[in-house]
């Protein structure tokens, strides 16, 4: 809002926004002084001592450091929730399975599922003899696990880039001054 300076007896100037036109401001000296109508003040001397505006203290360098530790931080997050939320390998115990597993088929079988079960399964297995027992899905959790090492690994060090790039960008000298000079 523009300021108009109204001068007093003593010869002192006082600024005066254009809503105080037609009351009274007390000047320094501690007199009080008649502020113009609005078409009158209009007249008078524009006060031009500016105002400066408290400078900004974000720059483009804090912008880009504040952006690499967010994404860095958001990395390290996606990483500790991988890690926690990634599945183990299952422990097979093959008494556990025999025990539990087996024998409750087997009471529910009848004597005819009991033979077709010996034919079609059993008796090839003792021909070419036992395997080894495991989950079925060990191979697909073995391989869930290492895709999601090989994504922190990578996370980790997309973070770390991210962070090099903050303390880059925090330690660079600030006035680079470029100089060209024109071939003639």
């Amino acid at each position: 809002m523009s300021k108009y300076l109204v001068e007093c007896t003593c010869g002192n100037k006082t600024p005066v926004e254009i809503g105080r036109a037609g009351g009274r401001i007390t000047c320094s000296c501690g007199k009080l002084v008649d502020v113009p109508p609005l078409r009158k003040l209009r007249h008078l001397q524009a006060d031009t001592a500016v105002v400066e505006r408290p400078k900004s203290t974000w720059s483009a360098r804090k912008g880009v450091i504040t952006a690499c530790l967010i994404l860095a931080g958001a990395l390290a997050v996606v990483n500790v929730w991988s890690w926690f939320t990634q599945p183990n390998v299952p422990i097979f115990d093959p008494v556990v399975y025999q025990r539990d597993i087996v024998e409750q088929r087997l009471k529910k079988l009848t004597p005819t599922q009991g033979w077709l079960l010996w034919t079609e399964y059993y008796r090839p297995m003792a021909e070419r003899g036992f395997s080894y027992l495991e989950p079925r899905d060990r191979e697909l959790i073995e391989r869930t696990i290492a895709e999601r090492q090989s994504l922190r690994r990578t996370l980790w060090i997309i973070a770390g880039i991210a962070v090099a790039i903050a303390m880059a960008a925090a330690f660079w000298p600030k006035s680079a001054e470029i100089t060209s000079r024109r071939i003639d």
